[in-house]
């Protein structure tokens, strides 16, 4: 008689960053008013770490050591202000479109075309915005028969997630193999990209036979069941937070798919959730999720990370999870955040990096940025660090924030500076914001508005790194 021996593996995964959390690089910030008192401001953000937890009792695989979890901390650096008054004459103002967006939320224009940046009100298109296709699919159909290799374990781990499956049934090849699969799983950030918080698995061996059979029980971020639902076009089955989580996510992603091209709906996902959640506590499990960002608007980056892949792929963009670490001069500390697929090109995405904690001294409800929007390996890895054989290699910098909307907005001179106010002043309109790529002063600034108008001016400048300055002008 054959011996049947059984074998529990509770390989509790919970997601190598189940709390992400790091500190928003802080930035060079300063608010000058166009010779008078200097104040400083505070540009920075933390998010503390959480953790993949791993219990093992079975001989098949060793237990892993959980990852501490860090406390929250506020190492960001005070920025320079200065305020400075310059005189100027009274000059009539005609009415014109204004192109000022939420308080301290930078402007963006290209080629006369305003990106809007309210909840409700969405940006109008414009022919000089790059076409932006997506390949965005289910993944293949899992190979069939005896597992006998780690990338099929991982093509039905993908093809479960898809489906949002909290269990399968596959037949191995070997007890081996499932704990080789059970490693890689964990030191491979796959549970992050197939959105995997925790994973159980039941093992039966037949000590006659070369074949094991194993059940994996899948626990998801609540991002993977949203989406599948909305692919599915049912709910049932979502709990009460994930379907509020659900609706909320729905109703944005319609305004964003009223624009034409997925470029402008991505900006407009991104600045609905920059404007709408701050950051929240990374020892509180709701932070960690997307119902958090969407419905009650606060959360860590786990939380923003979920939200924007559920409003990415549901405005037709490909967007994965991507876990590592972030460093901003403070230490560094466990994150998440997004890549995206546009144009058969993969980018960075880091939306809480782009809504400081703070800002101006106090806690930030307002201020947001795109220096992590559309960024690529060489760029992010001045600050954050992953595992880049787990996760698709991005080198392009065609669809970039930054170039993409700051053509004819940005500086490298003092003459170009001139010529750029110049050719964006409008009558009526006081805020305008450009790309600085040279150690500009407040005189350079001066001038160009003088060339140009006689008013006063106050400026905020915000260090973008890589020898970029976002410069935001409003006139008085």
């Amino acid at each position: 008689m054959k011996k049947l021996t059984a074998i529990l593996l509770t390989a509790a995964l919970l997601l190598a960053l189940t709390a992400c959390d790091t500190s928003e690089e802080p930035g060079e910030t300063s608010d000058t008013t166009l010779p008078e008192s200097s104040e400083t401001t505070t540009d920075g953000q933390t998010e503390s770490s959480a953790t993949t937890s791993t219990t093992t009792t079975t001989t098949a695989l060793s237990e892993e050591p959980a990852d501490s979890i860090s406390e929250p901390q506020d190492d960001s650096e005070p920025d320079e202000t200065q305020e400075i008054t310059v005189a100027a004459e009274p000059t009539d103002a005609t009415t014109a479109t204004s192109t000022t967006t939420t308080a301290g939320t930078p402007v963006v224009t290209t080629a006369g075309t305003t990106v809007a940046t309210t909840a409700v009100t969405t940006a109008a298109t414009t022919a000089g915005t790059p076409a932006v296709t997506t390949t965005q699919a289910a993944p293949p159909t899992p190979p069939s028969g005896t597992i006998a290799s780690l990338n099929s374990f991982e093509a039905h781990i993908a093809s479960a997630s898809w489906n949002a499956q909290t269990s399968i049934t596959l037949t191995v090849s070997n007890a081996q193999l499932v704990s080789d699969f059970y490693k890689k799983f964990h030191d491979d950030a796959l549970n992050t990209k197939y959105g995997v918080k925790k994973m159980d698995i039941e093992v039966a061996t037949i000590s006659t036979q070369t074949t094991v059979t194993a059940e994996f029980k899948l626990v998801y971020q609540d991002s993977v069941t949203i989406l599948n639902a909305y692919r599915k076009g049912s709910t049932a089955g979502l709990s009460a937070n994930e379907k509020a989580a659900y609706d909320k996510a729905v109703s944005v992603a319609n305004e964003a798919k009223k624009l034409n091209t997925l470029l402008e709906r991505q900006v407009y996902i991104h600045d609905h959730l920059a404007r709408t959640v701050r950051y929240g506590t990374p020892g509180n499990d709701a932070h960690h999720t997307a119902h958090s960002a969407l419905v009650n608007g606060v959360a860590v980056c786990e939380g923003y990370a979920n939200a924007f892949k559920i409003l990415a792929e549901m405005v037709g963009i490909e967007c994965i999870l991507i876990t590592g670490e972030g460093n901003n001069g403070g230490g560094v500390e466990k994150h998440m955040w997004n890549m995206v697929k546009l144009n058969n090109q993969w980018y960075h995405v880091d939306v809480t990096w782009n809504k400081p904690a703070f800002f101006n001294g106090a806690a930030n409800t307002t201020f947001f940025h795109h220096k992590y929007f559309n960024v690529n390996d060489s760029f992010l890895g001045s600050t954050h660090s992953w595992n880049k054989s787990s996760f698709p290699a991005s080198t392009a910098t065609a669809l970039n924030y930054y170039t993409v909307y700051f053509a004819g907005k940005t500086a490298s001179n003092k003459t170009e500076l001139s010529n750029a106010f110049a050719n964006n002043y409008k009558a009526g309109t006081d805020t305008y914001v450009f790309l600085m790529t040279y150690n500009f002063t407040n005189d350079d600034v001066t001038s160009a508005i003088r060339a140009t108008v006689n008013k006063g001016s106050s400026v905020i400048s915000f260090d973008l790194g890589g020898g970029r300055t976002l410069l935001t002008i409003t006139l008085k």
